[in-house]
């Protein structure tokens, strides 16, 4: 069975090992590049959420992730420096799969 995990600073993602997600908490850009690819190359995760800071930060790299199917790396909300990618990520997908933007 595939895990899930999330990625981010501790401040934020400390409510999700209560939930029974993996998590890993960064302290800066390198580490978070590593973990990554060491969760992908596990190949034990279907989905990867990462605070949406980091997310932009990284982006970059998390393009040779996006057309994979497993592990899915989706941006979410993190408790500070917010960045709207996962919103605006969630429209793309919406629209893609229905044909319009219905958000």
């Amino acid at each position: 069975m595939k895990k899930a995990a999330v990625i981010g600073d501790l401040e934020s993602i400390y409510g999700f090992e209560n939930l029974g997600f993996e998590i890993f908490a960064i302290s800066d850009f390198n580490e978070a590049i590593n973990t990554i690819k060491r969760l992908v190359l596990s190949d034990s995760y279907a989905i990867i959420y990462i605070t949406e800071f980091l997310a932009s930060a990284i982006s970059d790299e998390l393009k040779a992730y996006e057309e994979k199917i497993y592990p899915a790396i989706i941006p979410i909300l993190g408790i500070n420096n917010n960045t709207g990618i996962g919103t605006a990520n969630m429209q793309r997908f919406v629209e893609k799969a229905v044909g319009s933007n219905i958000l």
